[in-house]
């Protein structure tokens, strides 16, 4: 399983119980069992086929604009593991030294990364 970006304008459907991404150019076949995550940076289509395939796999969707800039994220349900999640988040925020810890590490971060070219 491995990472997709899609940076291409497009569409992505279902066709046989994968992927198919179509634009004016091409179609390519994207099998579903090979996508982990995907990652999209560009204006596309996607029917509601695809985001209950993408749920019944568990692949997330990171959407971004054109520039780079995060849009969101489409997360299948699995209420189990997002709880989890939320719960240790809440957990964090609650801990004054935890969430310090967190604030120091994305500002040095942050630091570390200026100066990088965004593609």
């Amino acid at each position: 399983m491995r990472s997709y970006y899609i940076v291409s304008h497009g569409k992505l459907i279902k066709k046989d119980n994968t992927l198919m991404f179509q634009n004016k150019n091409k179609e390519q076949v994207i099998p579903i069992e090979d996508v982990k995550d995907m990652f999209v940076v560009a204006s596309v289509s996607i029917t509601s086929e695809v985001l209950k395939l993408f749920s019944k796999k568990g692949v997330v969707v990171h959407f971004f604009s054109v520039y780079g800039n995060y849009l969101g994220s489409f997360f299948p349900k699995n209420e189990h593991e997002l709880g989890s999640l939320i719960i240790s988040q809440v957990k964090h925020y609650e801990d004054q030294e935890k969430r310090l810890y967190l604030a120091k590490e994305f500002k040095q971060k942050k630091k570390a990364t200026k100066g990088l070219k965004r593609y």
